[in-house]
């Protein structure tokens, strides 16, 4: 991501950080909604889709119009991936 990217990122919540920088240390890889609300809430993963989900909803409106950020795709039934274009 350029510098000009990371700049336009600096509104992103606490919550919002871990996740995407959990994405990226795990690129072109589905990780699973289990998978990324233990690493990034560090606690057991007990119903936690919906959580996870409207946090990478959040997340995808923020970077949406950022240039040179990644994208987040869904891939249905295996998780969410990183994709760098």
């Amino acid at each position: 991501m350029k510098p000009d990217s990371a700049k336009q990122l600096n509104h992103l919540t606490p919550t919002e950080r871990k996740i995407l920088e959990f994405l990226q240390d795990h690129p072109e890889r589905p990780c699973s909604p289990e998978e990324i609300y233990t690493a990034v809430w560090q606690a057991e993963p007990f119903d936690c889709r919906g959580v996870v989900a409207v946090h990478l909803c959040h997340l995808r409106e923020k970077i949406k119009g950022v240039p040179a950020a990644p994208s987040i795709i869904s891939l249905w039934g295996r998780g969410y991936r990183l994709v760098t274009e």
